[in-house]
């Protein structure tokens, strides 16, 4: 019996010393395992591109025309609409609705929310794939400023914590939250994306930003983490399941009273979308700018460059040439016609106007036209003489008898056919 029990204990001690063995086994492979990772980490750390290679927020915007007396033409087309506006001008409700839905302890964790992460993951890990980003705000700005084609892995993810990180040391939260508000996407409208609060809200409400009330911001807090999805003109249901979802985060929080956030819930969208952010007045004109414009400088620099051209043309004597053409030719069916009116002493366009209908022509016949002068010029040389005191009356033109042109500054004489010396 003695025996039996003395062979059970040592086939115990086997079996625990096995377990033992395998633990620590277990054990040794975890923490190389978490070492190989960490490494792993760290080199796709140490490969992220310096924040000198990031591009700066465009602070500039879309190019604008402006007439001589000051008024606004219209903006140059482009692919993108951008109006950057001081995060001074952005009503408060505005930044706390982004905050709220999109990293609500912005102001708590610096660049990355390690509370965000964990529960990313574990979602991520019960949905079988990624389902829930974690990503704060300073994260989707380096996101947009430094990351050219981002694709969703772990290593765009680490390498966009680590900028994430060097972006904070630089920058305090009120500065990267302004340049988030300028540079999120906001939905594509007519074939070009808002960038930024301030051209989302003349976009969608054909007002500047300032000017919004709580279910505006709120509606606009909510686009950038699907612009298209929810897109309030393309998708209006969805829209404004986020706008309140917005709301009732807000109210979670405590940034806004629950009852003002219910009565936000129950209005509408209430869009009043700009016809066209691109529109523009005196097209004819605007359109011979903007070509002058790209032949200087450039079809990039003139898009994007956020460029403020102040030009000569007078509205008033734009109006004046319109009427004097349609009061001249008032039928369709006269000859289409334009004016052009120029300051001889500065050679500044003052007027270019044409009778022609832009939306059924884009051509600029004043400019494009190219038409030869032809008699017009007798206007201009019998003005001339009878400033030189030469009488129309008494001077008559032989057009048989030789005659020479002295040219001023021409350096000679070039003969050519006429009567009398002149």
């Amino acid at each position: 019996m003695a025996q039996r029990n003395r062979r059970r204990q040592r086939r115990r001690g086997g079996i625990r010393g096995k377990l033992l063995f395998a633990a620590a086994g277990v054990v040794t492979v975890v923490a190389l395992g978490a070492i190989a990772v960490a490494a792993w980490v760290l080199d796709v750390a140490a490969d992220a591109p310096s924040l000198s290679a990031c591009k700066e927020p465009d602070r500039s915007g879309n190019t604008t025309l402006y007439a001589a007396d000051g008024s606004r033409l219209g903006v140059v087309r482009s692919d993108e609409a951008h109006e950057p506006v001081a995060i001074a001008r952005v009503p408060k409700q505005l930044r706390r609705a982004t905050v709220a839905i999109e990293d609500q302890r912005f102001y708590e964790h610096g660049a990355l929310d390690f509370e965000a992460i964990a529960r990313a993951v574990l979602k991520d890990v019960e949905a079988g794939g990624a389902v829930e980003g974690g990503s704060t705000i300073t994260q989707q700005l380096v996101r947009n400023l430094c990351i050219r084609h981002p694709e969703r892995s772990l290593e765009r993810k680490i390498v966009e914590a680590q900028l994430a990180i060097e972006y904070t040391k630089r920058h305090s939260p009120r500065e990267i939250l302004g340049q988030y508000l300028n540079t999120a996407s906001y939905g594509t409208v007519e074939g070009a994306t808002a960038v930024g609060v301030q051209a989302a809200s003349k976009i969608y409400f054909s007002k500047p930003v300032w000017e919004l009330d709580l279910a505006q911001t709120a509606l606009l807090a909510g686009l950038p983490q699907a612009p298209t999805e929810y897109n309030p003109i393309l998708h209006p249901a969805q829209a404004r399941q986020r706008r309140d979802a917005v709301l009732s985060k807000m109210a979670q929080l405590g940034w806004v009273p629950p009852r003002r956030a219910a009565a936000a819930k129950r209005r509408g969208l209430e869009l009043n979308a700009s016809s066209s952010y691109f529109a523009h007045r005196q097209p004819y004109f605007f359109d011979y700018v903007e070509h002058e414009l790209i032949e200087r400088y450039g079809a990039g620099p003139v898009r994007d460059g956020g460029l403020r051209v102040y030009t000569t043309i007078e509205p008033g004597l734009q109006r004046v040439a319109l009427d004097a053409m349609r009061s001249t030719l008032p039928y369709s069916t006269d000859p289409a016609s334009a004016l052009v009116s120029i300051d001889p002493g500065s050679g500044a366009v003052e007027a270019m106007a044409s009778s022609s209908s832009y939306g059924s022509s884009q051509f600029n016949l004043a400019a494009q036209g190219h038409r030869q002068p032809g008699s017009t010029f007798k206007t201009f040389v019998l003005t001339t003489a009878i400033k030189q005191g030469i009488d129309p009356y008494s001077t008559y033109y032989d057009g048989t008898s030789p005659k020479t042109l002295e040219i001023p500054g021409g350096g000679g004489e070039a003969p050519g056919p006429g009567a009398e010396r002149i």
